[in-house]
């Protein structure tokens, strides 16, 4: 006889809801952008009474709300008030226009994994991690063998699960990676209607369309720094053909008052000083040439710049993306490998507990503690207590 691992041993239990919506409680870290104003920008912790304090808003409760529901307050509460900033030409009081506020999740609190694992403790979680994904994180199960005649079994058993496991994780790093190459490209998200796309839950659609809505917001951040500074280049083209009027004044009367002097009827100092002029503004207009050309390679260097990091980024997106295609080949591999084997040592037994197990999720809900069973496939929430156990198989 031989231990492997199933479920807790508790009955009446309800069923997990699928799809769940996630929502907020303490220990989330909630990212804020506002478009035009760094200022604004800032990422905040929610402390333990489910509370976050905003500038110009104050304190806003978070707890058991939607990210896409705050959002809704953080912009109406933004734009509802001016706000102070200072510029080079002093205190400005500007409107927030609610439409450029973007509210995100920068990191949910982490979930939780104990009972019959090798590595008890917190995971990070990320929208979409399963059981089954918490569990090669955590090292896969503890497998006890009494019983030598079953080691052999148990052992490739307890590899197959993890390698299945660690399977499922890079399939979703797979998964990911796709995604973030679709909201580098603006490619329109996947739907359940697609023939040759696999349908997006609907965390990964909220996940794609948040990151397009960064990524849009970055070039937006870019391209209104162009229009700054196309508009200082703009002035001093201004500057530059005044101070040029100017200074064919200057050359004319310098012209004029040298050749007065050179028949005698002007004098050397009324040579002298518009000698003096036509070299100040000469020496002017030489500066502001000099600022526009700088100007101008700044605003080549920074459309250059932007164009470089979103190929970078792309670059390396497509490297991991690689990387985890091998991956996951290797990882078919090796499961085949184990399948095979588990079949040659026991087929009556291989594969079995998987679709027997069980598995508790504790879950806090309006303030209580749910205790629900679950399956290797079921998506976890942020804040989710993952229990597992070993119980005895008869042989």
């Amino acid at each position: 006889m031989m231990l492997l691992f199933c479920g807790a041993f508790v009955s009446g239990l309800g069923a997990l809801p699928a799809n769940a919506e996630i929502y907020l409680a303490a220990g989330d870290r909630i990212s804020l952008k506002v478009i035009g104003l760094p200022e604004l920008e800032s990422e905040i912790l929610v402390s333990t009474d489910g509370t976050i304090r905003l500038p110009i808003i104050g304190q806003v409760n978070v707890e058991d709300r939607s990210i896409l529901d705050l959002q809704e307050e953080i912009a109406a509460g933004l734009s509802r008030a001016p706000f102070q900033i200072e510029s080079d030409t002093g205190t400005q009081w500007i409107q927030v226009d609610a439409t450029k506020v973007f509210v995100s999740v920068a990191e949910y609190r982490p979930i939780y994994v104990t009972g019959d694992v090798e590595n008890v403790g917190p995971l990070a979680f990320r929208p979409g991690t399963s059981v089954r994904q918490a569990l090669a994180s955590a090292g896969g199960m503890t497998v006890l063998l009494p019983d030598n005649t079953a080691s052999e079994f148990g052992r490739a058993l307890s590899d197959h699960m993890l390698v299945s496991a660690r399977l499922e994780h890079a399939r979703g790093d797979v998964k990911r990676l796709k995604l973030e190459l679709s909201a580098q490209e603006a490619i329109a998200p996947a739907t359940s209607e697609s023939s040759n796309q696999e349908a997006l839950t609907p965390d990964e659609v909220e996940w794609l369309t948040t990151r397009s809505k960064l990524r849009d917001l970055e070039a937006t951040a870019t391209d209104l720094s162009l229009e700054k500074m196309e508009e200082r280049l703009q002035i001093l083209g201004q500057l530059e053909a005044v101070n040029t009027e100017v200074l064919q004044t200057y050359e004319d009367e310098f012209a004029r008052v040298s050749e007065l002097a050179e028949r005698g009827v002007a004098t050397a100092n009324a040579a002298a000083e518009a000698e003096r002029g036509m070299l100040s503004f000469s020496s002017r207009v030489l500066e502001i040439s000099g600022a526009s050309h700088r100007l101008k390679v700044d605003m080549s260097q920074l459309a250059a710049k932007s164009q470089v990091e979103l190929s970078e980024t792309r670059l390396e997106i497509l490297a991991q993306l690689m990387n985890e295609i091998d991956r996951v080949q290797d990882l078919e591999a090796q499961l085949a490998v184990l399948s095979s084997r588990l079949a040659y040592l026991d087929p009556s037994k291989a594969l079995k507990t998987q679709s027997d197990s069980l598995i508790y999720i504790y879950r806090r809900n309006s303030g209580e503690i749910d205790r629900m069973d679950a399956g290797f496939d079921t998506e976890l929430l942020p804040g989710d207590v993952v229990e597992f156990h070993s119980v005895s198989l008869p042989n």
